[in-house]
């Protein structure tokens, strides 16, 4: 005879059903799972990964010197997509764990690139003025005054050189920055 049931024992149900946050689908969570996970609140990884990319990244809720410097690397070697995707593309290591570090535990770091979703996120981004295709369009950001040294910072550490003679270089495509 087999120790397998169909239909779950409602005598050895020990957790709790919880309505998923994201598709409003009541599933079953065993009271074991919930010693691990006591914030279950998604039905599959599908419903927790489209919820996280409505959470805003609280890195740019207030503007630090952290905020500002990483939104300078941002404007230099970074990309923004219109579905909410955030990535930082550098050769310098520190650079990504920096990102990686600024962005938390979402982010994810692939060979030379720092990938994070957030639609939150990136609608905040486009109203300073980092916006998706941003090589021909970048304008200097909206910015208090005392952030504008450590935005500069950044954006030097993405595309700056120095020549022979100590002087100071950066590209970009844009005519207004």
């Amino acid at each position: 005879m087999s120790h397998h049931w169909k239909d779950a024992r409602p005598w050895r149900r020990t957790g709790r059903e919880i309505v998923c946050e994201q598709c409003g689908r009541i599933f079953y969570v065993a009271a074991w799972r919930l010693r691990q996970l006591p914030l279950v609140r998604f039905c599959s990884l599908a419903c927790m990964g489209l919820n996280a990319r409505k959470e805003p990244l609280p890195i740019f809720n207030t503007w630090t010197r952290r905020s500002v410097y990483l939104l300078g690397l941002l404007a230099a070697d970074g990309n923004i997509r219109d579905g909410g995707g955030i990535s930082l593309t550098s050769k310098d290591a520190d650079e990504l764990i920096f990102a990686a570090e600024c962005f938390g535990p979402r982010a994810s770091i692939h060979g030379v690139k720092v990938d994070v979703w957030s639609v939150v996120t990136v609608e905040r981004l486009i109203k300073v003025g980092i916006t998706p295709r941003k090589s021909f369009t970048l304008k200097w950001p909206r910015l208090p005054r005392r952030c504008w040294l450590d935005f500069l910072l950044g954006f030097l550490d993405g595309d700056c050189w120095v020549d022979k003679a100590g002087r100071i270089g950066f590209a970009t495509a844009s005519d207004d920055f």
